[in-house]
């Protein structure tokens, strides 16, 4: 099968999932199948969709928005609605088509006008292309209004046969509580459907796809009846015309599509729900003296204008939370958005270092006994200290005595700089400068809105130039006594302008090592406080360079041991590529075992940020034993994170567990990292890391795996898998 035939084929199932926010194939198969219990509606709706991609691809658009069904969707209903309203024939046929062009056209058109403020544009499409057909129709002579439905014993007996007409008449006789009979119909209204029987198979495959979106329906719908009950609304339009889709739909959408699953979505979808009830009754009387229906027009007014809304705050971080990166499933959101939040809630922030070499002290942090008052509280300074915490060998009576004195500082991170004075004389021991208050400072742009300063230098070691660019970690000058400084020290300040002596800003470094005395620990995005002894990262260039990955590379893995029994069936040879996304995002992609997992580093420290595909592979395996390592050796060191419980769990725990995850969580996936072998700190041929991945139900441990990851000269050499005593050795043949 080529390319174009597989994205034409895998278009055609997704296409009808979108219809409820998915690609997920097996609900389009389902969705698919239900439509043709109406087979001229079935057969119209198939053709439309196959229309719209083929048109699609032929103009050159998106091949992954139209694999992924994004251009189909709105022609499938369009397809759907028309096959279901007319006799069968060449002239339905023909105008089925037609209207599937102009509907793609459509939503080309509003892609590329919402696109710009990075709003969807839902079911828009189809409601004008249907509004289109139903009013062009009337003057279309030749084409019959549809009869089908009179007989639907007749019809389902054509279908299915005897078993499916039964079937269909047990639960039309089921005596149905009137709210979950009209839920169930609206659901099958979605697809032009008006039985029981569709309705039902559509909630199961909903139910399937999706337990957060499945609840989120019921939810909706049932708070919309809810409404409809206290306001005395007439129940009978709804139950006669099923546009109770409109408040399914919106519940998923708000709920779990465009915010992420919590209590504040929920609650967001109760607070909406009326409004769309509102607008539904009010704009089905305008549109009936037109002769048209309503359809999903209140449900697309709400969601784009509260997606719209939402994105005009000043301040996003309140309130409810917007999806980032849409994931196609309400629980994928989820889990993507938990993992991203505690691991990378942060990444807006440029990552700068701490401006020294080796372990420094902090003797004054953020608001201070001293000095780093009012406007100026977030500021630090730093001494190097002894074992006995003493910033100075013998009396301290000189400036030479100071450890940190004429020790190298380093520029936080890439930028200009922007002022810089020199000639500052060092100070006497006690004595200061009140006049010159900031001694010899250079202050570095790194952004337009953020700025170092560095204050305090020893006089004539400033090594830069005003307007010099300079690099992250390139010394620009010593650490002195010069200024408002009775003994040697280097103080530091973020802040938002360029000129000497601007008020501070509070702003973290990126990555450092914490001294806690006996163990050492991985600060990421932190402030540091007074009294820490902080480091920054010492890279290790084999740690390094093994965690590089570069665009293009391919790896080689050849499996040398596999007892354990999850993972028997694993290829003896596996191999992946490099790849970079069109967001610039990295990633290793193993198409023999269809996985693939997405990188992220910073420069100090390795991410796997994503996993997608089979969890029976080498590489899934690759992923949870690295899946974070900062690129310096410490033997006291150990890393520690949280692995989305989604890339874990199988999926028999998951369904239940993903009814409760927008509240709470009892599910984990605790890791662990440590750094357990050297052969030469300095200059080391082997290095191997040890990890922990430890599965928890309310924190009680399930089970646990073990890698250990051996690293030589030429990267990753060998990977190592413990899990109940079972063990699976892979071999790293020299990479490409």
């Amino acid at each position: 099968m080529t390319e174009n035939e597989h994205i034409v084929l895998a278009s055609i199932p997704r296409s009808y999932a979108q219809v409820f926010f998915s690609n997920y194939s097996f609900l389009g198969w389902l969705l698919l199948g239900i439509s043709f219990i109406d087979w001229v509606a079935g057969t119209c709706g198939l053709i439309a969709v196959v229309v719209a991609n083929a048109i699609a691809w032929l103009l050159g658009y998106s091949s992954e928005m139209i694999n992924q069904g994004m251009y189909g969707f709105n022609a499938l209903l369009v397809g759907l609605g028309t096959g279901l309203g007319f006799q069968p024939g060449w002239e339905l046929f023909s105008i089925t088509i037609f209207a599937a062009v102009f509907t793609l056209f459509l939503t080309l058109a509003l892609e590329g006008i919402l696109y710009k403020y990075n709003l969807p544009y839902l079911s828009l499409p189809f409601m004008f292309g249907m509004w289109m057909v139903m009013l062009a129709s009337r003057d279309f002579q030749s084409l019959g209004l549809s009869e089908r439905g009179i007989y639907t014993a007749n019809e389902l007996f054509t279908l299915g046969g005897k078993p499916l007409v039964d079937l269909y008449y047990s639960i039309a006789h089921i005596d149905w509580p009137p709210a979950l009979r009209t839920y169930l119909l609206s659901l099958g209204a979605i697809f032009f459907q008006t039985n029981l029987l569709a309705g039902i198979l559509i909630a199961i495959g909903l139910l399937l796809f999706s337990r957060i979106a499945f609840t989120l329906s019921v939810l909706g719908f049932s708070i919309a009846w809810g409404f409809y009950q206290l306001t005395g609304a007439s129940i009978h339009e709804l139950t006669y015309t099923y546009i109770g889709f409109n408040y399914i739909l919106t519940a998923i959408a708000i709920g779990g599509i465009f915010l992420v699953p919590s209590f504040k979505s929920y609650l967001w979808t109760a607070i909406l729900l009326p409004v769309v009830v509102m607008l539904t009754l009010s704009l089905g009387k305008v549109f009936l003296s037109f002769g048209l229906s309503v359809y999903s027009l209140p449900f697309n007014i709400v969601v784009i204008t509260f997606v719209y809304v939402l994105k005009l705050r000043l301040e996003p971080e309140k309130g409810p939370v917007e999806v980032t990166l849409q994931e196609n499933s309400p629980e994928r959101n989820l889990y993507h958005h938990i993992g991203t939040k505690q691991r990378f809630a942060n990444r807006f922030y440029l990552p700068v270092a701490l401006p020294f070499f080796g372990e420094w002290t902090v003797s004054q942090g953020h608001s201070g006994e001293y000095t780093h008052k009012d406007e100026w509280k977030h500021a630090w300074d730093f001494v190097i200290t002894d074992e006995e915490g003493k910033q100075y060998r013998g009396d301290g009576d000189w400036v030479t005595d100071y450890f940190c004195f004429g020790k190298a500082v380093a520029s936080p991170g890439d930028g200009t700089v922007a002022e810089l004075v020199d000639g500052v004389p060092d100070n006497k021991i006690s004595d200061v400068n009140t006049h010159q208050n900031w001694g010899n400072t250079v202050v570095i742009k790194h952004s337009d809105y953020l700025y170092s300063k560095l204050s305090h230098l020893k006089e004539g070691s400033i090594k830069v130039k005003k307007g010099e660019f300079v690099k992250q970690g390139q010394t620009i000058g010593e650490a002195g006594n010069s200024g408002r400084s009775p003994y040697p020290h280097l103080h530091m300040q973020f802040q938002v302008l360029p000129n000497i002596g601007a008020p501070t800003l509070s702003y973290p470094f990126g990555q450092y090592i914490l001294n806690n005395g006996h163990t050492k620990e991985l600060k990421s995005f932190a402030i540091p406080r007074k009294d820490e002894k902080i480091a920054s990262i010492r890279k290790t260039k084999l740690i390094e360079e093994a965690m590089h990955f570069i665009p293009g590379e391919h790896l080689h893995f050849r499996i040398l041991k596999n007892e354990i029994p999850a993972f028997r069936r694993l290829p003896e040879k596996s191999e992946w590529i490099v790849d970079t996304t069109s967001r610039n995002e990295s990633r290793l992609i193993s198409e023999t075992e269809q996985a693939t997992a997405w990188i992220y580093n910073d420069g100090q420290v390795h991410y796997f940020s994503h996993f997608q595909g089979k969890n029976k592979s080498l590489l899934y395996l690759f992923f949870l034993g690295l899946f974070k390592v900062q690129s310096g050796f410490y033997a006291d060191l150990e890393i520690q994170d949280s692995i989305p419980s989604n890339l874990v769990f199988p999926k028999s725990w998951m369904f239940l567990h993903d009814f409760t995850a927008p509240f709470f969580q009892f599910l984990h996936a605790d890791f662990s990292l440590q750094y357990s072998y050297i052969d030469n700190p300095t200059m080391p041929g082997q290095i191997e890391l040890s990890s922990i991945v430890d599965k928890k139900i309310f924190k009680r441990q399930l089970s646990r795996m073990t890698f250990k990851t051996e690293i030589g000269p030429t990267g990753i050499k060998k990977i190592t898998v413990e899990e109940n005593d079972k063990i699976l050795i892979a071999l790293c043949e020299e990479p490409s």
